[in-house]
Formats: structure tokens, C-alpha cells, sequence
């Protein structure tokens, strides 16, 4: 087998002859080279790592602007503004559990805040609602307050990422929100 320098010297010394040659000639020595070039890149290129680690496996977790836990919800109770259909409902509508990743650099990556679960608050009439996963099933109330908690956790976008021996890796998060309403219900 020829060593990678011969093959170079080769391609190369070949290319500068490309005067005295004919278009299709010219044309298939730069469509070799290019798949040369193209072969060359992908054997030494490093493979970027895709895993998605579990909270549970890293050895730090993801902090949010390098604070503890209280910054995150702290963020949260700022920007969180209470949709005007549960301004209407009494007492707790529920609360909602946010999925998301922060990658290896300490961001949100893009189309990765998701539903995983809304778990309706206990009524008179309802003392043990099930949990709804599939964002088919949910009322208008509870579609608004999931809608509100995707755009909230969006908005946080400044983290320290995970770590696994020193060095960033993306990493799951869950986060609960809850909507409840405590104030004066709003008349119909």
C-alpha cells in the first residue's frame, strides 16, 4: 500500500501538468482531487460526541449562571407570567415538567424544550387526576400554562454546562413549574 505522502506527491505533480490537457481531462483530475481531499478529512476528522447524558451521570450538573438551584427558579418566577385562562381557574391548575438540553457549551440547544408531563392538581371531584404525557389530551388551560413554561425555560439561556472528567458534555434536564392561582379570580 502507498504511504499518504507518495499519494500527495502524486495527486499534486499531476494537477500542475493540467495545461496541456483537455476540459474533461482538467475536469476529472479536480473531481479526483476533490474525493481525494474529501477521503483525506474524513479519516482524520474527530468525531463530534452526540451522547445526551442523564442528570444522574454526570459528575457536575448543568448550573444556571454557575448558581445553585434558587437561581434557576428565581429566573423562572421573573419571567413567568401567569396565562390570563388560569387567571379564571381557583386554586392549583398544576404543574407542569419541562425536558431540555444544555449542551457542551453552557447553552440551550435549539428545538430541544419539550413536554414531559402535566400533572393535573387534585380536585373534590377529581382527588388523583392521571398524568397526561401526550400534549393531544390537555385542556386549553393546561395547553397555555405548557406553552408559557416552554417559552419561560427558553429564556434561560446562560449555563454552566455538565461535566464528566473535567470536560463539557450535554446533559438532560427536567424541571417542574407550577401554576396555581392565589390572588383574586377574575370574573367572566
Amino acid at each position: 500500500m502507498p504511504s499518504l505522502k507518495g499519494v500527495l506527491q502524486t495527486v499534486f505533480s499531476n494537477t500542475l501538468k493540467l495545461k496541456s490537457m483537455t476540459f474533461t481531462q482538467k475536469t476529472r483530475k479536480f473531481f479526483i482531487l476533490g474525493l481525494f481531499s474529501l477521503a483525506v478529512t474524513c479519516l482524520f476528522a474527530q468525531e463530534k460526541d452526540t451522547t445526551i447524558y442523564p442528570l444522574a451521570a454526570v459528575e457536575a450538573k448543568p448550573l444556571y449562571e454557575g448558581k445553585a438551584d434558587s437561581a434557576i427558579y428565581r429566573a423562572i418566577g421573573r419571567n413567568l407570567r401567569m396565562p390570563m385562562s388560569v387567571r379564571y381557574e381557583v386554586g392549583t391548575v398544576g404543574r407542569v415538567y419541562i425536558n431540555f438540553v444544555v449542551d457542551e457549551q453552557g447553552t440551550l440547544e435549539p428545538n430541544s424544550v419539550r413536554l414531559l408531563m402535566f400533572e393535573p392538581a387534585p380536585t373534590a371531584k377529581n382527588p388523583k387526576p392521571k398524568r397526561v404525557i401526550d400534549e393531544k389530551l390537555l385542556t386549553a388551560v393546561q395547553i397555555d400554562c405548557v406553552v408559557e413554561s416552554k417559552r419561560v425555560i427558553g429564556l434561560l439561556t446562560n449555563w454552566t454546562p455538565a461535566k464528566i472528567g473535567g470536560k463539557g458534555v450535554r446533559c438532560t434536564m427536567t424541571l417542574p413549574i407550577s401554576f396555581k392561582n392565589e390572588g383574586t379570580i377574575i370574573q367572566r
